[in-house]
């Protein structure tokens, strides 16, 4: 959670653009309308909100787009801050027509809800250099089809316990949207990424199924991963490829 003094700024600043961009309606930029929005001379700064785990990952990612040079548009950083993307940090950027690019980071479900509704453009990545290198294909043009991440789902772990027969076994209830069995998963605990994985199994009662809605409960298998704990959140997602827009 951010502390009072981050809140109040976020506060502040979000106050004074929305005063700025009151009479306006703009489409949010993204990295695959960059480029376009550049030539048209619709966009002078590129906004950007930088999340990350740890402190050292948000200053050299800040450090890193500080040095992108471009005779068109500037780089600016608009806010930064230790911890997961935020209610805050996506009406911030709705309001500042921002990207977010987030490290190690998770996005809570009702973030989710929230980036959808206001269409803002959020980037998670683990490796710097694939997201400073996007942020300059982008801004040359070259920006590829975008392989990018899809939130399916969410469960909460609420009960663990172990079997001589099949180990440990883990039941939750679906709190969002749908869990598959075989796609990703991303062990949340206290707003850290603990880990990804697969899902390998999905059980209903006694019966296997391959998908469990939410509202539900269900039994649950992930691979190679034996540290759940109660109240852990495990986020299913899936990649999937779009078409580049210019």
């Amino acid at each position: 959670m951010p502390d009072e003094k981050t809140a109040r700024e976020l506060g502040n600043k979000l106050q004074q653009i929305r005063r700025e961009r009151e009479m306006a309606d703009i489409a949010h930029v993204s990295l695959e309308s960059l480029f376009h929005r550049i030539e048209e001379g619709s966009v002078k700064d590129l906004n950007i909100i930088v999340k990350g785990d740890v402190q050292g990952s948000v200053e050299a990612v800040s450090e890193s787009l500080g040095r992108i040079e471009s005779e068109k548009v500037k780089v600016r950083i608009l806010h930064r801050g230790v911890g997961s993307v935020s209610e805050s940090d996506i009406m911030l950027a709705s309001a500042s027509d921002a990207i977010i690019l987030g490290f190690n980071v998770a996005i809570p479900g009702d973030v989710v809800s929230l980036q959808q509704r206001e269409r803002v453009d959020v980037r998670t990545y683990s490796i710097i250099y694939d997201a400073i290198e996007d942020i300059k294909k982008a801004m040359l043009g070259l920006l590829a089809d975008e392989v990018k991440e899809v939130v399916l789902g969410h469960l909460e772990v609420l009960e663990i316990f172990r079997s001589s027969k099949t180990g440990l076994v883990v039941g939750g209830r679906v709190t969002q949207g749908r869990i598959i069995k075989g796609r990703n998963a991303r062990i949340i605990r206290d707003s850290r990424v603990i880990t990804d994985a697969k899902i390998t199994t999905l059980r209903r009662f006694k019966d296997d199924v391959n998908e469990v809605t939410e509202g539900l409960e269900c039994g649950i298998g992930i691979a190679n991963f034996q540290d759940l704990r109660q109240h852990d959140i495990i986020e299913c997602y899936q990649m999937e490829t779009f078409a580049a827009t210019l």
